[in-house]
């Protein structure tokens, strides 16, 4: 099978983390022996560099479809990827679109992504699945672009790496074992650290929480890592 992958998120060496789900999913379809074409957009700073970034990125996302074979094009983040696709699609039919939606694309945050969903509506319905990262995200696509349940999926950004996330076995034994306190409860946080993530809100949620004497914050040697008592 022969796929080609479209996103305007990929990871690269100065932003290792960002769309770090679409290279592992891209991974998971490679270790699965189906060939991935990416055509992806690395994160820039500038508002003239990034024009000119998604300028050539939707030349290259339409010069792919247009002149190339693929049994079917991924799309990850429906709106900034819809309309080259779908000029695409207008001049190959038979063209067939899987669209991965990942939250803001069809949630809108900003002002832009909110005029994009014109195309992110033309985009879902010519998809021939939708994927989606849960099953509150699948009612809410359903629900708002009057979609069929059953041309939608449920998969986990990414997948999970069981190398990485596994079953605690005994839970004492952990904490000593990573220099951590088995009589103490702690808070963590997982993700990006990003606004959009809700890291913001965990800082303040800590902040109040210090406030109220409720938690006495210390850190591991080096500041790396902040380790808070409750």
């Amino acid at each position: 099978m022969n796929i080609l992958l479209v996103s305007n998120m990929y990871p690269n060496n100065s932003n290792p983390q960002f769309g770090i789900f679409v290279k592992n999913t891209a991974d998971i379809l490679e270790n699965n022996r189906i060939h991935v074409k990416k055509v992806v957009l690395y994160k820039t700073k500038g508002r003239w560099k990034k024009l000119f970034s998604y300028g050539a990125f939707y030349i290259k996302i339409i010069g792919n479809l247009l002149f190339k074979r693929y049994d079917c094009v991924y799309i990850h983040y429906a709106s900034h990827n819809a309309i080259p696709v779908l000029f695409a699609k207008g001049i190959k039919k038979r063209l067939k679109i899987v669209t991965n939606v990942h939250g803001s694309d069809v949630v809108p945050e900003t002002g832009l992504q909110e005029k994009l969903q014109k195309y992110v509506t033309k985009l879902l319905k010519a998809s021939e699945i939708v994927i989606t990262p849960s099953n509150y995200y699948k009612q809410l696509v359903a629900n708002k672009y009057h979609l069929d349940e059953r041309k939608i999926s449920v998969f986990p950004s990414g997948g999970v790496n069981k190398q990485t996330f596994k079953v605690i076995g005994d839970k004492k034994f952990l904490l000593i074992n990573n220099g951590l306190d088995p009589n103490q409860q702690y808070i963590g946080y997982v993700g990006r650290i990003d606004v959009q993530k809700g890291w913001d809100v965990f800082l303040e949620a800590v902040r109040q929480l210090k406030r109220k004497r409720q938690i006495i914050p210390t850190y591991k040697k080096g500041g790396d890592q902040c380790i808070i008592h409750l």
